[in-house]
């Protein structure tokens, strides 16, 4: 029986692996952890081939063989997966490649997530704010807001869907349409919504056993 499955062919100019290793060589859209472009004759030097070998592999005519590919990676400092384009994230670190794969999150997300952890003032009140309602709504107010922003890309139904909401949630009193002369009230909402945000925090968080010494708190110390 034939099979249905359409596998990519592994020498293909578009396959993932040649796409990716252009990217990187190209650092296209500073895509590369070097942080530079790389020449083939680098590359090539680097991980003991020719340069017409890693010619064959950006074209997608030939593939490297399991050590070389490897070696490609850790030149590059990204993941084999990243590569293979099994994967978006392309670090070697594999607690943050798992957290990608389980939320969907890109690498660059995840990392200023990441970050706030590392700030306990931030993290404590980071995690406050996404516990509230109030910051779905946020969301969906900076959402259509950039949907008319950006007029080429607005989409009708979604801004027909927010004026309903933001209907609601005003009392009748705000609405989304009109967008020419209504899109900046979206940011007010969003700002409204904000302050309730705050205001439930205040009110429903008890405090950290590290605000007791009063450096918690303290904004200096986060920099």
């Amino acid at each position: 029986m034939a099979s249905n499955c359409k596998k990519e062919n592994a020498y293909d100019y578009n396959a993932a692996f040649p796409t990716r290793l252009r990217a990187l060589m190209e650092n296209k859209n500073g895509i590369s952890p070097l942080g530079r472009s790389v020449s083939q004759t680098e590359l090539a030097k680097e991980i003991g081939v020719t340069r017409q070998a890693i010619s064959t592999y950006a074209l997608g005519t030939s593939a490297p063989d399991i050590l070389k590919f490897k070696a490609i990676a850790d030149f590059f400092h990204v993941s084999s997966d990243y590569l293979l384009g099994l994967s978006s994230a392309r670090t070697t670190d594999t607690n943050i490649q798992e957290i990608c794969k389980n939320t969907a999150l890109d690498e660059k997300t995840v990392n200023a997530i990441m970050a706030l952890t590392r700030k306990p003032m931030a993290w404590f009140s980071f995690t406050r704010l996404v516990q509230t309602e109030e910051f779905a709504h946020i969301i969906d107010a900076v959402s259509a807001f950039l949907s008319i922003r950006w007029i080429k890309k607005v989409d009708m139904k979604r801004v027909l869907e927010m004026d309903a909401i933001v209907q609601k949630e005003s009392g009748g009193s705000m609405r989304v349409v009109h967008a020419a002369t209504e899109k900046y009230f979206l940011l007010v909402n969003a700002q409204n919504y904000l302050g309730d945000a705050i205001k439930l925090i205040d009110k429903n968080s008890a405090l950290p056993k590290e605000a007791s010494n009063g450096a918690f708190w303290r904004i200096e110390d986060e920099n």
